[in-house]
């Protein structure tokens, strides 16, 4: 979110539906922007490097932790 704001991203997400396309996004996303991006309507959400402990180089490179994907799931809404 250091180039765009949740109202630049409502758009996008906006313009891609109306596409009948699906707004996925990318790039060092953190377990605090997942609920404003998921109410903004995202699709996927790719979270590689919050999913992992810091090892060497990014965290990317580091192991994925279980507890941390947890945490990363537990933003997800659920559909009732």
């Amino acid at each position: 979110m250091d180039y765009y704001t949740l109202a630049d991203v409502r758009r996008f997400v906006k313009k891609c539906h109306y596409r009948k396309l699906e707004a996925w996004l990318a790039g060092s996303i953190g377990l605090k922007e997942l609920p404003g991006l998921w109410t903004a309507g995202v699709d996927v959400i790719c979270v590689r490097d919050a999913a992992c402990n810091k090892g060497k180089g990014p965290g990317r490179f580091g192991d994925i932790d279980t507890a941390l994907v947890r945490e990363l799931v537990a933003t997800i809404p659920c559909s009732k």
